[in-house]
């Protein structure tokens, strides 16, 4: 039985996204997104029924074309009036859902608002991978016409957009702006449909960047979703060595000269910070995040963004390497030399 259902939905500008000192520029952003294509399709085959998605990205480039337009009259305001001018981009979905059963119309939708939400994750990744921070679903809200319910999605790009500025203090190379069709073809080779437990490397990596992305705090355990991504990418296993996951980071990401030297002292304190909050010798933040009372604290916050940021940098680097590379999985080879007695 076939359904049509229409979803509305507004994202946050991709000016709205405390990127000021942004040295990509607002017009080098509004560069890629006019290259998106305007229409698209996508389809999900699952155990409840085949939904087709047609997505119409007109209004969406319309509204940010005006943000970019008239941004710099946006700024001569205090930020409650600046967001009451800048507008939301919004786009519409339709969702054509055949379901084997009978199902009735809220079934039917109810089911529809789900794959909007997985394939709100799958846009997220394909934009943000290939153009980090450019497509900010913090707190978007959508709803199917014909009825009342209002679901939301919450995937932020405030670290995406910090973790760009600090990239070459870090020691790492700068994020590449990659072709949104390069990077959603190598998601779609991919084939992770509606999976929402991970079976492969990749998947594990790419799940822990979604539940990173959509917690949006400034907290230590929040890093280890971080942790996981490039464990799981360059495939460190339990008791390796600090050396080793240098040189497999290092190698894949080509960091020479002085970059290394500044790379090194970086993830020197990003795996020491790891050992020391799984082992327990982590100076644990108090949940209250009061600086009012103790002076350690605004230096601790400064210790875990730091960290945070230069986790993420890794993990995007390596997943936009992995699209230009056209790959899934990195393989590494331990080659040994034998020495004459």
């Amino acid at each position: 039985m076939s359904k049509l259902h229409i979803f509305k939905l507004q994202t946050q500008s991709m000016i709205s996204s405390e990127s000021a000192g942004d040295e990509v520029g607002d017009e080098k952003k509004m560069e890629y997104l006019m290259a998106v294509p305007k229409t698209q399709f996508k389809d999900y085959q699952t155990k409840r029924g085949n939904f087709k998605l047609k997505i119409d990205f007109a209004g969406y480039f319309e509204d940010e074309e005006f943000n970019v337009k008239h941004q710099k009259e946006f700024n001569q305001f205090e930020y409650d009036e600046w967001e009451k001018l800048v507008r939301k981009p919004s786009f519409t979905i339709l969702i054509e859902a055949q379901t084997a059963e009978e199902s009735h119309l809220d079934a039917s939708s109810n089911l529809a608002k789900h794959i909007l939400e997985i394939y709100l994750y799958d846009l997220y990744l394909t934009m943000n991978i290939s153009f980090p921070g450019i497509l900010d679903l913090s707190n978007v809200k959508y709803f199917c016409e014909g009825f009342e319910e209002t679901s939301s999605i919450d995937l932020d790009t405030h670290f995406l957009n910090y973790c760009r500025m600090d990239l070459e203090k870090m020691g790492l190379p700068v994020f590449q702006e990659i072709p949104f069709q390069l990077s959603d073809i190598w998601l779609g080779k991919l084939a992770i449909g509606v999976k929402q437990i991970a079976e492969s490397r990749l998947e594990q990596a790419l799940f822990s960047f979604l539940n990173f992305s959509s917690s949006h705090q400034l907290a230590p355990v929040e890093i280890m979703w971080l942790v996981n991504c490039i464990e799981t990418l360059y495939k460190t296993r339990i008791g390796e060595n600090f050396t080793s996951s240098l040189n497999r980071i290092t190698s894949f990401l080509q960091i020479k000269g002085e970059n290394f030297t500044v790379f090194k002292k970086k993830l020197r304190d990003f795996y020491d910070f790891r050992s020391a909050f799984v082992h327990g010798g982590y100076s644990v933040p108090h949940p209250a995040n009061n600086d009012l009372f103790d002076e350690n604290y605004d230096q601790n916050s400064i210790d875990i963004q730091n960290r945070l940021l230069f986790g993420l940098g890794i993990v995007m680097c390596t997943f936009q390497r992995m699209v230009t590379t056209g790959i899934r999985e990195i393989e590494f080879v331990e080659i040994g030399n034998h020495l004459p007695i």
